[in-house]
């Protein structure tokens, strides 16, 4: 596979309104178009196929962008570009990927599409003098990953990345993130989630009173337990924590044979009242 390095931007010299002499020739002028669309689709599309005709009739723009999936041999030759997406590929051997020379702010994407880098680990690595959130190394043996790069510091010879690691694949919705005011006469009903979504779901409350000079609050944990076949729903409130009286009470049950809701009631006139899931667990198959 024959490297690709993106060229600078050009532009084609038009000349000045009536003067023939002046300006780009057709010939030049097709080149700089041509270098300028081939960027476009080496970016944004498989950078693979231009290889072949230079990827006419076969490569297609990806508007999400593309993960490029070069060869190791490019890796470890040629500095990743800024901004640039790559698909790594480990099944054969461990290898190290270099990153740019950055400016502040720059970023690079990596993913593991085949889960390889759990066969055999990728090494990232920054330029000379500069380092990835204190070393100048990045070692990830976690298959299907996304890796990210940002640049936080580019000082010259001692640019500085920081890094997120995340899995590519998994459900990470947040079934429940409500806010309502409560009174004492007018209790809430906060819908959470549908009940064969989940086995269990922990969520995090806070609670203070409406009332000017008081300050009262509360937060408090509480796991569920929902039992689909018989529409009920087990909680446990623990890790309660309030300052002098407990501001509400809840209920969970099921409606309707389908969602899972929480009644909330105030003990006193009015409260503001929070409820979040942070940990889920899906159903059982």
């Amino acid at each position: 596979m024959t490297t690709y390095v993106q060229p600078p931007k050009k532009l084609v010299d038009v000349g000045e309104v009536g003067n023939a002499n002046t300006g780009d020739i057709i010939y030049d002028g097709g080149v700089k178009l041509n270098d300028g669309l081939t960027a476009i689709y080496n970016t944004f599309g498989d950078v693979r196929m231009w290889d072949v005709s230079a990827g006419v009739g076969t490569q297609k723009l990806h508007a999400t962008g593309y993960y490029q999936k070069n060869p190791t041999t490019y890796y470890a030759r040629t500095p990743t570009e800024p901004g640039s997406m790559h698909d790594l590929n480990t099944i054969a051997q461990t290898f190290t990927v270099n990153l740019p020379t950055p400016k502040l702010g720059e970023c690079v994407y990596f993913i593991n599409s085949n889960g390889s880098f759990s066969v055999n680990k990728i090494v990232f690595q920054a330029q000379a003098g500069g380092d990835i959130a204190g070393s100048r190394t990045l070692e990830v043996n976690q298959g299907y990953v996304r890796v990210e790069f940002i640049c936080i510091d580019d000082t010259v010879g001692s640019a500085k990345w920081n890094y997120k690691i995340t899995p590519m694949f998994g459900d990470f919705s947040v079934p429940s993130n409500t806010t309502v005011e409560v009174t004492k006469t007018s209790p809430q009903t906060i819908s959470l989630f549908t009940k064969d979504r989940y086995e269990g779901v922990k969520l995090l409350i806070s609670a203070y009173e409406i009332k000017a000079g008081v300050k009262e609050r509360n937060v408090s944990e509480v796991l569920l337990m929902v039992d689909p076949e018989d529409n009920k729903v087990y909680s446990d409130e623990y890790s309660v924590i309030f300052k002098t009286d407990k501001l509400f009470s809840i209920e969970f049950s099921v409606v309707n044979s389908t969602t899972v809701v929480a009644k909330v009631t105030s003990t006193k006139e009015r409260i503001h009242f929070s409820i979040k899931s942070i940990e889920t667990i899906k159903a059982a198959i």
